[in-house]
């Protein structure tokens, strides 16, 4: 998902910080294809991963994978956040990146070598630029040492509503019915569809519904009409260009 990466200065040239993000997961006991910092050398210049999505993105799954070779303990009472404010080497003062919100705490159980951290997110924040960064300022000179980073979500932008855990509508009222990858496919379909108004995805089956605006359809056992609950599905209202 991300289009960009920054990061704390890596170890050396075969450590850097694109590592966690090129869909490779290293074997158990190799260091490659993995992002290694050089060492802290104050509290405010602790190593960091920065994300850039490019643009907001609403987040609801990530998935860790620390570094396999070794020192898994190096990842110390870590954070994931999300927001809109970057994190750089400029002055090597990543403080700015405080202003984003912490959107998960990663458990001291996951610092050993090849922990996977599973961070499932409800209800799913958004922003731009996710950060991750050890939070213990008791000492310097650690290191940062992840293999891979995966993000699952959707475009803030196709969409004005966005809500995991349910369903919109009527399935048999549909201006189409197609297998997409994820939420965000789905999401994006019908902000390209002139027709679109909501979108429907189910997540155990792949299916993306596109449908007009059904406000005068109530669900059975339903009262309202509209959104309607079910664990199984994502659904959204469409994000015009006016809105």
């Amino acid at each position: 998902m991300a289009t960009a990466i920054f990061s704390h200065p890596p170890f050396s040239s075969n450590f850097t910080a694109i590592n966690v993000m090129d869909g490779v997961i290293p074997d158990y006991g190799s260091s490659s294809s993995t992002y290694i910092s050089g060492a802290s050398s104050s509290i405010t210049n602790k190593p960091f991963i920065c994300m850039d999505f490019g643009e907001a993105m609403t987040i609801s799954r990530i998935v860790l994978y620390n570094r396999r070779d070794c020192c898994g303990d190096l990842l110390t009472s870590a954070v994931f956040r999300l927001g809109g404010a970057i994190a750089n080497v400029t002055g090597g003062d990543t403080l700015n990146a405080l202003a984003n919100r912490i959107i998960y705490s990663i458990p001291d159980s996951a610092s050993v070598t090849s922990s996977v951290v599973i961070a499932e997110l409800n209800p799913p924040p958004t922003g731009r630029y996710l950060v991750l960064r050890n939070s213990d300022n008791s000492s310097t000179g650690r290191t940062l040492g992840i293999a891979e980073i995966e993000v699952y979500g959707t475009s803030a932008v196709c969409t004005l509503q966005l809500v995991y855990g349910a369903g919109y509508g009527n399935d048999s009222a549909v201006i189409s019915n197609q297998t997409l990858p994820d939420e965000a496919a789905c999401c994006q379909a019908c902000y390209i569809n002139i027709e679109c108004m909501y979108w429907d995805y189910v997540l155990s089956s792949g299916i993306c519904r596109l449908k007009i605006d059904q406000k005068d359809y109530i669900r059975p056992g339903q009262i309202l009409p509209g959104f309607y609950l079910n664990s199984d599905r994502v659904a959204g209202a469409k994000k015009s260009e006016f809105d």
